[in-house]
């Protein structure tokens, strides 16, 4: 018994499905690393903790907490409920830690926290490095592309050849 005939149509739709999928995971994946890393040239300011909100996570069996700051920016105000970059929300499953942060986050207090000079509105308090998930997803984007790109036609260009040499197109070979 044979291999199994190639379905051509099947595969480039396939292909297109990848660079589909790939254009927005790169782009964001892309986007994010790039305000990671320079986000740690981005001025400080201080903010005021506004409010903070402490919860165990049922899905991840951790202790959770999210905080609302507010801060002026060139005399305008500016409210955010950023940890991190990329997160609104820091857990630990150690509840000791989670709550030794809230003792220093009480409403009032005054935190430092980073902004985008070029946005005032996109802050966050606790910097991140770009790391192995960032680059991850940025080169699976690229993989995704280069298959959808060039595995489809490489497969065509296959199929065309075994047609000019004789074979028949369910891919049989037989004369």
């Amino acid at each position: 018994m044979g291999a199994k005939p190639l379905n051509l149509k099947k595969t480039q739709r396939f292909g297109w499905l990848c660079i589909i999928i790939a254009l927005p995971l790169g782009y964001f994946s892309l986007t994010t690393a790039v305000d990671k890393a320079r986000s740690k040239s981005w001025p400080a300011a201080d903010a005021k903790v506004i409010q903070t909100e402490a919860y165990k996570s049922t899905r991840a069996g951790a202790y959770c907490f999210q905080l609302r700051y507010q801060y002026a920016i060139a005399g305008k105000e500016f409210s955010s409920t950023r940890w991190t970059l990329t997160s609104r929300v820091a857990c630990n499953r150690d509840k000791r830690l989670v709550d030794a942060a809230l003792e220093q986050l009480q409403p009032d207090a005054t935190i430092r926290i980073r902004y985008d000079p070029t946005d005032p509105e996109k802050s966050f308090v606790n910097p991140e490095d770009v790391n192995f998930s960032d680059v991850f997803y940025i080169v699976l984007a690229f993989g995704l592309i280069v298959y959808g790109l060039f595995v489809p036609r490489a497969l065509a260009r296959k199929t065309t050849q075994h047609r000019s040499d004789g074979a028949l197109p369910n891919g049989s070979g037989l004369s």
